[in-house]
């Protein structure tokens, strides 16, 4: 993946008239991936300097403006007030995606097949066929993005004690910006992006034990594959649920629990589970960075029921 990543990089930013950089995000970079790394997720967002707005944005959106900056690169995507609007960004980056894909040049591009998005996804999806005998192909979400080199203001400060403090300085260093729809109608609500944590969730994910060299990093896999089996159990009424909501999740638990001593993993991991329960059945699983931005919202009430009653029957052994 990474020589393909290497190759797509190398053909966009010779199709592409402003340049580009990648960051690499998902649960293998992260190191809590569960079964085979069959799932991959990468930003792409141009090389420039860019600002956000937050005044009348919903909370978790934010709006887009040009830097300090002489390049007109991506004037052809401003509206009249100089505002990024995400809908002619996010089609010049999916054509740039479906342009360097088929070029001639990208031999590795003749392996990928285009798959369709969900409805809502800022991400251009593709699976890409390895080549090797009993591998399944690999889903790759490439998401177009711009990156903001500060904090968001809308943002709580952030102290945890279970990191160092230079891991959570790199953490809180710059967001990213990505193209979801706001779910409600909205004053300018075809200008609003979606903050993006994705930078800070990868350096405190990455370095959850970094301290106490414990077992935080064991209960979110262990969150995840019970959510994998729950899914599973019931394919066709759990769809919303997902391990950005589990993360969110930890991220608050790795926070309000003291110790994770590894001969404490198992009542860690009931705990979680009930906590997690609870939290779902209530529908509210706050955002880790901005508290008041309920990630579980657009999660019906019949699938937050169901998966808390599955997160019951395991605590009772009646899996």
């Amino acid at each position: 993946m990474n020589r393909f990543i290497k190759m797509l990089e190398s053909t966009m930013n010779g199709i592409s008239h402003f340049p580009l950089k990648t960051f690499k995000s998902g649960s293998y970079y992260d190191r809590t991936k569960i079964d085979y790394n069959d799932e991959f997720d990468f930003m792409f967002f141009p090389d420039m300097k860019m600002e956000a707005v937050f005044t009348n944005c919903p909370p978790g959106y934010c709006k887009i403006r040009k830097g300090v900056t002489n390049s007109k690169d991506l004037d052809p995507y401003l509206n009249k007030d100089g505002f990024l609007v995400p809908g002619l960004f996010k089609q010049a980056m999916f054509d740039l995606f479906e342009k360097s894909l088929s070029d001639g040049t990208f031999r590795e591009g003749r392996r990928t097949t285009r798959q369709t998005s969900k409805p809502g996804s800022p991400a251009y999806t593709i699976l890409y066929n390895l080549g090797i005998h009993g591998k399944r192909p690999i889903d790759v979400d490439l998401v177009p993005a711009i990156r903001i080199e500060c904090w968001p203001k809308p943002a709580k400060e952030i102290k945890p004690d279970w990191v160092k403090k230079e891991t959570t300085e790199r953490a809180t260093r710059c967001f990213h910006a990505v193209m979801k729809t706001y779910p409600e109608n909205w004053p300018d609500g075809d200008l609003l992006w979606r903050i993006s944590f994705t930078h800070a969730e990868k350096e405190l994910i990455l370095h959850a034990n970094e301290k106490e060299k414990g077992c935080r990093k064991d209960i979110f896999r262990l969150l995840k594959k019970i959510k994998e089996v729950m899914k599973s159990r019931n394919s066709n009424d759990i769809d919303k649920f997902c391990s950005y909501h589990l993360k969110m999740f930890m991220l608050k638990f790795f926070d309000k629990e003291k110790y994770f001593r590894n001969e404490m993993k198992v009542d860690l991991l009931k705990k979680a589970i009930k906590k997690l329960g609870e939290s779902v059945e209530h529908g509210n699983i706050p955002n880790y960075f901005i508290p008041e931005d309920n990630v579980i919202v657009n999660v019906l009430e019949k699938e937050r029921t169901l998966i808390a009653k599955e997160l019951r029957a395991l605590l009772e052994g009646n899996w």
